[in-house]
């Protein structure tokens, strides 16, 4: 457990100092011993799971974030940086662009690229909806 008690540990420390506490204000919350959570900071001990969840309640944070730091965003395809997402369609665009010029011939790719306008059209409603949704 070394490093990674010696990291909450330091979290913890960090987490009660930013919200203003003092050890034995901590303790009290938490119905330990000043002691305690001056051990639990100094990595000489470690809280327990049931523990952990009180602490993380207390500070105003998750477990996950008590235990592993800041909580490391999961990168979703909307999130892809912006020239890929264009370089993506623009690929796509060809794609079709080609695929109906051999299927229909010339004289379909106007009405290709007008569905692809339509298709860009509504994705771009999606996102300015979720944008919103977000904020």
């Amino acid at each position: 457990m070394g490093k990674k008690s010696n990291q909450v540990g330091a979290r913890i420390a960090a987490l009660r100092k930013e919200r203003g506490l003092t050890q034995e204000q901590l303790a009290e919350r938490l119905h330990v011993t000043r002691q305690t959570v001056s051990s639990w900071e100094t990595a000489n001990s470690y809280p327990d799971v049931e523990m952990l969840a009180a602490l993380a309640q207390a500070l105003e944070v998750s477990v996950e974030q008590l235990i592993y730091g800041e909580a490391q965003r999961q990168a979703a395809p909307e999130e892809l940086p912006r020239w890929m997402r264009v370089g993506c369609y623009l690929f796509a665009l060809v794609m079709v662009c080609g695929i109906v010029w051999n299927t229909f011939g010339a004289g379909m790719v106007p009405t290709g690229l007008f569905f692809c306008l339509l298709g860009t059209l509504y994705y771009g409603i999606l996102v300015i909806r979720d944008e919103l949704r977000r904020r």
